[in-house]
Formats: C-alpha cells, sequence, structure tokens
C-alpha cells in the first residue's frame, strides 16, 4: 500500500513539467487575399492538416510559439513563427515565379468559333445544302467532301469510308446525341433528312476525348 502512494505522488509532481499543447488558427491565403484551399500545415512536432474551403486551418502546438511550415502548388514553401494563438493569423504565400504554370487538359464541347477550334473543322451550311441541291447525307458527304466515299456490301448495306476509316470509327451525331442503330459497323444513312439540317460540322482528326 505505501508503494502505492509514493508512485503517485512522484507522477503527481511530474505533470507540470509535461508541455501543454495550444490551438492556433490560421488563414491562409494568395498575394491577392484569396484563400488557398487545400494548402498543407506542418507543425514542429510533425502534426499535419490542410486548409479548408475557406483556407482556414486549425492545429495542435505545444508551447505558446508554433513554428508552421506552409506548401502549396505553385507557391513557395514557407515557414511562419506563430508567437501567440490568440485569434486567427493570416499567412500570405509568395507565387513561385520559377515554377510550371498549371497545365490543365480538357475536352469540350462547347459552341466555339470556327478560327478558334483547335482541329480542323469542315462547315457544311444551309445555304452550302441547298447549293448541293442534294437529295440525301450521302450524295451531301460525297460532293462537299474529298477522300469521302460511300459503297455498298456484300449485304447491301451501305459503308461510310472517310479518310481510310470507316463504320464503328466514325461517330455520327445529331444535335450533340450519338446516332444509334448501326448495322454491320455502320448506320442508316437514310434516317438523316436534308430537309430538317440546319449545318454539317465535320472533325477530320482525333476527338474520341470527347465521347
Amino acid at each position: 500500500m505505501e508503494r502505492i502512494k509514493i508512485f503517485l505522488a512522484i507522477y503527481g509532481l511530474t505533470l507540470p513539467f509535461i508541455g501543454l499543447a495550444d490551438t492556433f488558427n490560421g488563414r491562409v491565403v494568395d498575394e491577392t487575399g484569396s484563400p488557398l484551399i487545400g494548402a498543407t500545415v506542418k507543425a514542429s512536432n510533425d502534426r499535419i492538416t490542410t486548409t479548408n474551403t475557406d483556407g482556414d486551418f486549425s492545429i495542435s502546438v505545444e508551447g505558446s510559439t508554433a513554428k508552421l511550415q506552409i506548401s502549396y502548388i505553385g507557391f513557395l514553401t514557407e515557414t511562419f513563427i506563430l508567437k501567440s494563438n490568440t485569434g486567427k493569423h493570416e499567412l500570405r504565400m509568395t507565387p513561385d515565379i520559377g515554377a510550371l504554370e498549371e497545365v490543365v487538359v480538357t475536352a469540350t464541347r462547347t459552341p466555339k468559333a470556327l478560327k478558334d477550334v483547335p482541329v480542323v473543322t469542315r462547315l457544311i451550311t444551309a445555304d452550302d445544302i441547298r447549293k448541293t441541291d442534294a437529295t440525301n447525307i450521302q450524295d451531301l458527304l460525297t460532293e462537299e467532301l474529298p477522300g469521302l466515299e460511300f459503297t455498298y456490301a456484300m449485304s447491301q448495306e451501305t459503308s461510310l469510308n472517310m479518310s481510310g476509316f470507316g463504320g464503328k470509327s466514325v461517330l455520327f451525331l445529331v444535335d450533340g446525341e450519338r446516332l444509334a442503330g448501326e448495322t454491320m459497323d455502320n448506320i442508316d444513312f437514310n434516317r438523316l433528312n436534308l430537309d430538317n439540317v440546319g449545318q454539317v460540322e465535320v472533325v477530320k482528326g482525333a476527338s474520341s476525348a470527347l465521347y
């Protein structure tokens, strides 16, 4: 019983020497004051957190001073010393002018001016359709597009060949929606009534990322 009392007394004496953790709150922003979302905040005790959608963070550090290392893509990794845990500290990051700018790879079906389209696009307008006096889509495309031909298979199905590609390698869209109903990898072109066609856009290039 006596041993237990001695142990408890020694344990109690050591408590005041254990460092107490303080919580530091801050907000990480760029040079314009806009919040940086997802910035990594690392304390000297190896605790790590990230900023939220408002650029805010909260981290616990032993002692009354916090040494925080903050990193974010496109900005220099910086170390900040916070000497008070009262209030919210605003930490402003410095852009890394030597870093590669953000690279965005995207495919889009948004309207664009013909001169701004990155791939060669042939536009056949309603006026062009009237001038050709074509009665079906096959006659129109054959007359307007060099290197394009329609042939007939042994099954009497119409087959399209465009620049060496045909069948499932050529995609037909009507108002942005794929024209279904393929037979032997070809669609029924008679379903396309020129009287209802406002324009025809032909894209010769790798556009599979869109679809």
